[in-house]
């Protein structure tokens, strides 16, 4: 639909029936979100003001400057970089999250706080990364930098805009994930972290100087850094240890429940001060690791940018704020001492993604194949198998011995629906035995539905299998690296891809891509899987009702394969709308997921102790998926007969 009509319905889809399914959506989900509600109507509407007027703001812009309204299927003719875009590039989404923010705030609604907000803002990145700015790159080609934005890699002086940069991308977001952590509490079930020697030990009052001494050092501390480069070094540090250190406090099960002390002192009286904070949620959660101890290694390390002289003074205060997390009693001596490998992976990003890149390379150039019989065993049988075993003693671990049948009929399920799908998606594609995602999913989801129906574990099961997918596709994309599935469009610059030259890779056979540089998307898609496990694994373990684990397991996932689909080659795939029918899939998860949240369902189950008795049916299970996924017979002529071309050294090799 084109012309004014296309455009005043677009706008009412976003400006009307958006804002009212969010609000149905977090008043339907209220009482299946167990989190603190926030309930201050000054700041929450203070918020939407903000919201509001960034929002109008970029419409003005937009319709000034660029000589259109803020629609993706009606855009500007013009790109903007005026105004509010100037400062910031997506002023319209972040405006909209604030309102989001605000309103839940404002009206105490737990659901559009920890529910509907982080799911809008997580579907605008999705949007952002997986359409808009690969449409604005396409029409405007190279864009001009915003002044909020993380530094580019240039030895320049740091600018004024980069430290504030820092503090609103990286230090504002650590700060909410900080927050959400500490709301959530320690981790059910939690061990004590502290070692029996470490009991008595007294707190320190005078050293909370050197413990509070990291909050100005860490907000100031791109000051002191030489380069814009260093700069956006320690800002990629800074969102790899939130990331890393949150996952892990969110399901690691220690705690350290801050050691009792009489302040007597002005230092005492301010380290009550600080300990106040962490009482929103249970005492002695998101201690483990220390974010404290992080940060100031980070900043140690940001030292040595500077010099050597700089780079040990900066080392000396990181490892007394390190000792002054343990004097002041707020934190376990295993709390800091975890937190020191992280910081220097995190430290290291740019090199362990490098690493990270290359080892994804040798591997997708390791295809080999063995003949046994009619049969042929090809090499990422050792993935499949891996993901299957791996995935059936986590939902063991789950749902104990009673999930055997289920699971496995759920399996085949699964399988059989990942065959069709693809086979009905991309047929003439040229692929012989194809497997998707989506295709597994509503395989999997209609034999839960049948087993429910006939009075079997439906919910559990459901709950469990979400839990468990991320993990179980993180592995499985190792198989597809070698298999050389849903492989990435070529790249401009090759350090940030992957060149696969192995003849009977799909990359060189279906796709011709052979020897040119194409994103990794199977490696974004691991990333992206391992980072989505810890919330679930978290519901799970707080007893969230079975509906609400899977809803936000079909949300994560539709999200980020949003982003994904995007920078994938699938050129056989039909097209709607300017997206291809993977987007309108990955859509319809998120869309899913949201209602599922809003049912009432019977809470998640505990981890079962006898789980472990399953490892016989979970190797049967690994060697269903390898079979299924990694072994063919090459010399049948029969429709999924075969996984890849007979002939291994031609590159040339026609489509089975």
């Amino acid at each position: 639909m084109n012309g004014r009509a296309g455009r005043v319905l677009y706008g009412a889809v976003f400006l009307l029936l958006l804002p009212l399914l969010l609000a149905w959506w977090a008043r339907s989900a209220e009482s299946n979100v167990a989190l603190p509600h926030l309930h201050h109507p000054g700041a929450g509407w203070g918020l939407v003001a903000v919201g509001a007027g960034l929002l109008l703001s970029a419409w003005h812009a937009l319709w000034r400057f660029g000589g259109g309204l803020p629609m993706n299927a009606f855009p500007p003719r013009h790109h903007v970089a005026r105004g509010v875009y100037r400062w910031l590039a997506d002023p319209i989404y972040i405006g909209a999250v604030l309102i989001s923010a605000g309103v839940s705030i404002a009206v105490g609604s737990s659901a559009g706080l920890w529910l509907i907000s982080p799911t809008l803002a997580a579907g605008c990145a999705a949007l952002v990364l997986g359409y808009e700015r690969l449409d604005l790159r396409r029409r405007f080609g190279v864009l001009p930098p915003v002044l909020v934005a993380l530094p580019p890699p240039e030895d320049a002086p740091p600018r004024w805009h980069d430290h504030l940069s820092v503090w609103l991308l990286v230090l504002a977001p650590w700060l909410l994930v900080y927050t959400a952590i500490i709301a959530c509490g320690r981790v059910p079930g939690a061990w004590n972290a502290y070692l029996p020697f470490e009991r008595p030990w007294p707190v320190i009052e005078w050293t909370e100087a050197l413990y509070a001494s990291a909050y100005p050092v860490v907000l100031l501390m791109t000051f002191l850094l030489p380069t814009r480069r260093a700069v956006r070094r320690f800002a990629v540090a800074g969102i790899v240890l939130t990331i890393i250190i949150g996952g892990m406090q969110l399901v690691v099960p220690l705690a350290a429940p801050p050691r009792p002390f009489e302040p007597t002192t002005a230092l005492g009286r301010l380290l009550a001060m600080d300990r106040a904070y962490d009482e929103l949620g249970r005492p002695g959660g998101a201690t483990f690791p220390a974010f404290h101890a992080g940060w100031a290694l980070l900043c140690g390390l940001a030292c040595f940018t500077r010099g050597r002289i700089v780079g040990a003074v900066g080392a000396t205060w990181a490892a007394l704020n390190c000792a002054g997390c343990i004097t002041t009693g707020m934190h376990a001596l295993i709390d800091v001492l975890a937190a020191v490998p992280i910081a220097l992976l995190s430290w290291h990003a740019g090199r362990a993604w490098h690493g990270l890149l290359r080892g994804s390379e040798r591997l997708a150039n390791s295809f080999r194949a063995w003949r046994l019989g009619p049969l042929r065993i090809l090499s990422h049988a050792a993935w499949s198998f891996t993901a299957g075993f791996v995935g059936a003693v986590l939902l063991g671990l789950l749902l104990g011995r009673a999930a055997v049948v289920p699971v496995t009929v759920t399996a085949i399920g699964g399988i059989v629906g990942a065959g069709l799908w693809l086979q009905c998606v991309l047929r003439g594609s040229g692929l012989s035995r194809p497997f998707g995602y989506h295709g597994f999913a509503i395989g999997a989801g209609s034999t839960i539905l049948l087993i429910a129906a006939l009075g079997g574990p439906g919910w559990p099961l459901f709950a469990a299998l979400a839990v468990s997918a991320p993990l179980i596709q993180a592995i499985g994309r190792l198989r597809c690296l070698v298999q050389g599935c849903c492989h990435g469009s070529e790249t401009g610059a090759a350090a940030h891809g992957i060149i696969v030259v192995a003849p009977q890779s799909r990359v060189c056979w279906l796709a011709g891509l052979r020897g040119r540089s194409i994103y990794p998307t199977q490696v974004y898609s691991m990333l992206a899987n391992v980072a989505s496990m810890p919330i679930l694994l978290r519901l799970w373990m707080e007893g969230a009702p079975c509906s609400v684990v899977g809803g936000v397991a079909l949300v994560l996932a539709g999200v980020t394969r949003f982003a994904e689909e995007s920078y994938r080659c699938e050129p056989k795939a039909p097209r709607f709308g300017g997206l291809h029918i993977f987007h309108w899939a990955a859509m319809l998860s998120v869309i899913t997921g949201a209602v599922l949240t809003t049912l009432h369902a019977p809470p998640a189950a505990a981890i079962s102790a006898s789980g472990w008795s399953v490892l016989p049916w979970a190797i049967a299970v690994g060697g269903l998926f390898a079979f299924a996924m990694s072994v063919d017979f090459p010399d049948a002529d029969r429709r999924c007969a075969r996984l890849a071309p007979v002939e291994v050294a031609d590159p040339s090799s026609d489509p089975p």
